[in-house]
């Protein structure tokens, strides 16, 4: 089987299971704006992303630097050292996360520098610094040794039991925000569980006194991605407390709402990417060296680009009967930034396939100083523009930074591992997205549902007609994955 087969197979497992899982968050999406207000739901994406710093910190990079060290030490037969030293190191970290993020959230509270209820809520969520953290590396066991299907049987799983618990909590059980988070921490703790016994089928998993080397390689490789990490948090969801502070709850309220859309879609699209591709150039790199890897991140790109493409200019069509659809027409005052949000994180996460030469030779520290520079420059423009141009202005800064940083994280990485970007195809299918754009943008059926379905219907014959039909190199693709053998 070719690595390009090998790669859309495992892909395609990751596809199907995140899509099932974004399923679960499309559902939650409508009955959460509705059952919410605009404030409540701001509130919501507060706490989620101060919890995204928690756990960061309780993870300290490390789960990144298991899939960078995996097959070198399933190579020499290290697991077992390699899984006591993860797990005992993410939960000494972890649990220091949890401790600090309660007692901050008690303390501040008590001093009147937040308010009680984000206080009563922070403190609530705690325990999910430590229960996330040792979910994630036992997740990232299964997809270092490539168990794309056990993967994404566990994370429809625990997507669904979050949706279910949460919703519960939310709606009949406590009621609001502090019901919905209830929830949450009672299904990821049930969740744990099973990650762990699905891991168990990897590595034999136990704590221990961690092994010295492996842990100041994993540690030297893992800390600045967790800076990495935290400045990506910062980049994605500082402007959001500008937000707050220059316009109010409820413009924060359209603001979250379209940039939570946004993040759900670019997920079902980008994520199964990159789950995929990360292991296998890190194995093709250790077992076959730099020829092959190349070769492999050749295609890999060029797949990027087809799957890309068409998603941009497809939800930049479809964003106004979209969120209207899921959210309500009282979120409507965001539509305009789903283009800014979705195009940013489409492009910048093209870093997992043209980044991977940082990741390769262990320069983790420049991926994080370029981040952190991104985020300073965020940050200004956000206060630049915010004023003048409201929530449209957080967009657009939001978007020229990760643009930005996109740009940058290639020049490096291609600078340590260089491989051929085929830009007459990747103009060709920017041309054929346009098309397609052009095609569908302006189709108005009368009803938000009806208009949805046919742009969505009448966009993909568009494109896959153009790009398939008319282009040898995407026939040669499909032919390439369809070869027996």
């Amino acid at each position: 089987m070719s690595q390009l087969r090998a790669f859309l197979r495992k892909t395609s497992h990751y596809v199907l299971g995140n899509g099932l899982g974004m399923l679960s968050g499309l559902i939650s999406y409508p009955i959460l704006t509705r059952v919410l207000e605009p404030a409540d739901y701001g509130l919501m994406g507060l706490v989620s992303s101060v919890l995204l710093g928690a756990v960061a910190f309780g993870k300290l990079g490390i789960q990144n630097s298991l899939i960078r060290f995996f097959a070198e030490a399933k190579r020499e037969g290290r697991l077992a050292t390699l899984a006591k030293t993860y797990i005992t190191t993410g939960l000494a970290a972890a649990g220091v996360a949890a401790l600090v993020l309660s007692a901050g959230a008690w303390t501040l509270g008590e001093l009147g520098a937040i308010g009680d209820r984000l206080a009563f809520v922070l403190v609530l969520t705690s325990p999910l610094a430590l229960i996330r953290t040792q979910h994630s590396l036992a997740v990232n066991f299964l997809r270092a040794d490539e168990r794309s299907r056990t993967w994404s049987t566990v994370d429809v799983v625990h997507r669904y039991a979050c949706l279910a618990f949460g919703l519960l909590g939310a709606l009949y059980v406590i009621g609001g925000v502090e019901g919905f988070f209830t929830g949450l921490v009672t299904a990821e703790s049930l969740m744990l569980v099973v990650a762990m016994i699905a891991a168990r089928k990897v590595v034999p998993l136990a704590v221990g006194m961690p092994d010295r080397k492996l842990l100041t390689a994993a540690v030297s490789f893992g800390l600045p991605l967790l800076f990495f990490e935290l400045t990506n948090i910062v980049l994605a969801f500082g402007d959001r407390v500008l937000i707050l502070e220059m316009l109010g709850e409820a413009p924060l309220g359209h603001y979250t709402a379209a940039y939570n859309l946004s993040d759900t879609l670019q997920k079902f699209i980008l994520l199964p990417i990159s789950l995929a591709v990360q292991p296998m150039y890190m194995r093709l790199w250790a077992e076959q060296g730099r020829e092959a890897t190349q070769a492999f991140l050749s295609k890999a790109g060029a797949f990027f680009v087809l799957v890309a493409t068409p998603a941009i200019f497809g939800v930049i069509a479809v964003r106004e009967p979209l969120l209207i659809l899921l959210a309500g027409k009282a979120y409507a005052d965001g539509v305009d930034v789903i283009p800014l949000a979705f195009g940013g994180y489409v492009l910048y996460g093209s870093y997992a396939v043209f980044g991977a030469g940082l990741f390769i030779h262990k320069q983790t520290l420049r991926l994080a100083i370029a981040t952190a520079v991104a985020c300073v420059a965020n940050l200004g423009l956000n206060l630049l523009l915010i004023p003048k141009y409201g929530i449209l202005g957080a967009a657009i800064a939001t978007a020229i930074s990760y643009v930005g940083l996109m740009v940058v994280l290639t020049i490096m990485s291609f600078r340590t591992l260089r491989f051929s970007l085929p830009w007459a195809y990747m103009l060709r299918i920017f041309a054929f997205g346009a098309a397609m754009y052009g095609c569908i943008a302006y189709i108005e059926l009368g009803h938000v549902a009806a208009t949805l379905a046919v742009r969505i219907l009448v966009g993909a014959v568009v494109f896959l007609g153009l790009a398939l039909g008319v282009d040898a190199r995407g026939r040669q693709l499909v032919r390439e994955v369809l070869r027996p053998g």
